[in-house]
């Protein structure tokens, strides 16, 4: 991992939060890779920790790929446009559109 040799600061405990997804965090070259830190002493504890099951059935993510599907079918160029795709998005209501006023100066 590139983070750690970038930007750790020298912590000798670590605590690793990951998806559930075999393919990415829960493999042998994962925790291997844990493993030759703790023995080679660039770390005295890791903890690697992951979310609990069927986490991602989270009503958020529900409403935010329906807006994905939307977005890849519709022709989006100006900021008008993806307000667009956001209104019409949704007939029950899941998604809605917040303005924020961000002032950024010149």
């Amino acid at each position: 991992m590139i983070y750690f040799d970038s930007y750790a600061l020298r912590e000798t405990q670590i605590a690793l939060h990951c998806d559930n997804c075999s393919g990415q965090n829960k493999n042998r070259y994962m925790l291997h890779y844990l493993a030759w830190r703790v023995i080679h002493g660039l770390h005295k504890d890791i903890a690697l920790n992951f979310l609990i099951v069927d986490h991602t059935k989270f009503a958020p993510d529900w409403g935010f790929g329906l807006l994905k599907k939307r977005y890849r079918n519709t022709r989006v160029s100006p900021l008008a446009d993806l307000e667009g795709v956001v209104r019409s998005n949704s007939t029950s209501g899941v998604n809605i559109l917040f303005y924020y006023n961000i002032f950024v100066p010149p």
